[in-house]
């Protein structure tokens, strides 16, 4: 069986089924990518060859993915991770074209080097969303993906039930493995739930998940939360698995809290599980990680949520180790080469915050509305406001996937572009809209990337043709271009 990549899922499942295609649904901002790079990351950490045919620009795709926990950027260097993009006029041409099984024959011919154990179309609508010559739009899809032979993944915008794909119903759908449908719940909680599946499985039941940095999707489950004694949230249990821990760092802790000190796991097993303390540190050896990330898994099983950290040398430790370890329900994954004063500061972070969600359910991902009228209409904020805002994102969203965009109008059109905006954005859902002095307009534009960026701004362009400044703006998304968020941020904290 093929692991999917999300724990919850793998354990309901058993894995998927080699060589069948799965379908993932789901409204914008569901987490769609988010498990198809997480399937693809799995395939990776596995040493699989893995193939990717997306919609998005690839540097914000490695970026998504290194955020997510997986280095992409080395996988598609080192040959084992082939990325290929749509072009834009694709849709376009490919209704054109009198036999669409000669497209099949050219992606096959790109990824037929090596065969593919993986492979992901994200997403599967350019294929689906037009009517080819020969009549059959789901007909090169369909044969590529007999003809390539892998495990993949599709997604779909919106629902397979919905009209625009009864058309494709027979075709693809029915040829499915499986349907995985995502829904967003509340905040950052998300739905996944199993539509289909043509296999023995353990459980179809739904799961909450929410999406972590370098962890993914994590199953989110609503539970009473664990309480330390007071007298016990200053208590440290160090472990050490193969390796000790630097004397510095020891010494800082026990300055520190009281610390209680072991170097077996059975030794230290009755102390863990009883979660009398505030935080648990865990040194290891990074050649060797596995007794680590079980015994987290064992201790989140018993409904600890004290704060666990790793500790490890950067030398001979994984890329994917940390991603691993958070997934297993580590807080925070330090290495031996921090200064002590940073790591004691690490570790009280941790401390303080615990783990999980708080006993009311996730925290909502912008504390910012646009404010309104009394007509409905947005009213504008100010460009404080609007930082102050993505800051937040950044800083405190266990998901901070957004977009910037930077309109520069004539004088005689900046109020025309802030209707035709406002017209377009989701502001009830978190998008916000800023005017400054100087006649720019700023949208923050939340849980997008860079191509819905480029779908929204040719949507203002069609309906508004004399607005030129749709043409003049200036697009960063987050993580993919977060250098230049942050130096965005500095910049503006300088001028304020």
């Amino acid at each position: 069986m093929v692991s999917t990549g999300i724990e919850a899922l793998d354990q309901r499942l058993g894995g998927l089924v080699p060589q069948r295609y799965y379908i993932v649904s789901g409204a914008p901002g569901t987490g769609k990518t988010t498990a198809a790079l997480q399937f693809l990351g799995a395939g990776l950490e596995a040493g699989e060859r893995c193939a990717i045919l997306t919609q998005d620009d690839p540097d914000d795709l490695v970026a998504q993915a290194e955020f997510l926990g997986h280095d992409f950027r080395s996988a598609a260097e080192g040959g084992q991770l082939s990325v290929l993009q749509y072009r834009l006029d694709f849709a376009h041409n490919y209704a054109r074209v009198p036999e669409p099984g000669r497209l099949a024959d050219e992606l096959h011919a790109l990824l037929a080097n090596e065969p593919q154990a993986r492979f992901v179309v994200d997403s599967a609508v350019p294929f689906l969303d037009s009517e080819t010559a020969s009549g059959d739009p789901a007909g090169a899809l369909a044969g590529l993906l007999e003809r390539i032979g892998a495990t993949a993944y599709l997604t779909l915008p919106g629902d397979v039930d919905q009209p625009q794909y009864w058309r494709i119903y027979d075709r693809i759908v029915t040829g499915a493995g499986g349907i995985f449908h995502l829904d967003r719940v509340e905040a950052q909680v998300r739905e996944l739930s199993i539509r289909k599946l043509r296999q023995a499985a353990v459980s179809t039941d739904p799961f909450r998940f929410v999406i972590q940095p370098g962890a993914g999707v994590v199953e989110h489950v609503a539970r009473a939360r664990h309480q330390v004694p007071d007298e016990a949230r200053r208590r440290v249990v160090v472990l050490s698995l193969g390796r000790a821990l630097p004397d510095d760092f020891a010494a800082g802790l026990e300055r520190a809290y009281e610390v209680r000190t072991f170097d077996a796991v059975a030794s230290a097993f009755t102390e863990l599980a009883r979660g009398h303390f505030g935080a648990l540190v865990v040194a290891f050896d990074p050649r060797s990680p596995e007794a680590a990330f079980d015994l987290v898994r064992q201790v989140r099983e018993l409904g600890i949520s004290s704060a666990i950290v790793f500790v490890s040398p950067a030398k001979e430790l994984r890329a994917t180790a940390r991603a691993r370890g958070l997934r297993a329900g580590g807080d925070e994954f330090l290495t031996e080469e921090l200064h002590p004063s940073e790591f004691l500061e690490r570790v009280e972070g941790a401390r303080r915050r615990g783990h999980g969600a708080p006993e009311d359910g996730a925290a909502v991902e912008s504390i910012i509305l646009q404010p309104v009228d009394d007509d409905g209409e947005p009213l504008a904020i100010e460009e404080a406001e609007l930082r102050r805002a993505v800051e937040c994102q950044v800083q405190g969203a266990s998901h901070p996937f957004f977009a910037l965009a930077t309109f520069r109008p004539a004088p005689a059109h900046v109020d025309a572009t802030w209707r035709a905006l406002c017209q377009q954005l989701r502001v009830r859902e978190g998008d916000l809209v800023a005017r400054g002095d100087d006649g720019r307009i700023t949208a923050y534009l939340h849980d997008i990337n860079r191509r819905h960026v480029k779908e929204l701004l040719a949507r203002i362009r069609k309906q508004n043709p004399r607005l030129t400044a749709v043409d003049e703006v200036e697009v960063l998304t987050y993580p993919g271009d977060r250098a230049e968020v942050d130096a965005w941020l500095q910049a503006a904290a300088a001028v304020a």
